[in-house]
């Protein structure tokens, strides 16, 4: 026994029972398929197609961006670029933190490539980040790559957060 839910839905569905349920509970499967089309229909000259091809690639790119929206993407980055680029303090603000990771770094990798010991980092990696608490990642170069990085994601952080006028 099929139940078919409305029209209105996203995409069409049908209710069928689950396995070992003994037919009382059902559990929706989603078909891609209108239920004229269902029923062996050719498309027509009407919106069918259209809605067909257009339900086939949402789902396409939905699996594709595990659900999350290009166009909602687009429109927050958009969002943030535009926002950014009228804020000249903000800009100075990340331009100055850039240098200023930049001589932090530069100092650290001077520092490191003559010490044989190993060295106090420019920067500490937040309590959970465990990506660089191999004993390889405190010795040189790769020392100085985990701070580079470090620091670089700091300031990502700095440049994508408290821009005003930004939509949260």
């Amino acid at each position: 026994m099929s139940h078919a839910i409305p029209k209105s839905a996203n995409t069409p569905r049908e209710l069928s029972p689950k396995a070992g349920s003994g037919g009382k509970s059902f559990a929706p499967t989603v078909s891609l398929d209108s239920p004229k089309q269902q029923a062996g229909h050719r498309f027509g000259q009407d919106t069918e197609l259209p809605e067909f091809l257009d339900r086939a690639t949402h789902a396409g790119m939905a699996r594709f961006t595990k659900g999350v929206s290009p166009a909602a993407l687009a429109g927050a980055y958009l969002d943030w670029m535009a926002h950014l680029a009228t804020s000249p303090g903000k800009q100075i603000e990340i331009t100055q933190k850039a240098f200023g990771k930049w001589l932090r770094l530069s100092r650290f990798a001077m520092t490191c490539a003559g010490a044989q010991a190993g060295l106090d980092p420019c920067i500490e990696p937040l309590p959970q980040d465990r990506r660089f608490r191999d004993e390889a990642w405190q010795k040189w170069p790769y020392n100085v790559i985990s701070q580079g990085f470090l620091l670089n994601q700091q300031w990502w952080h700095n440049v994508t957060t408290d821009v005003r006028g930004v939509t949260r």
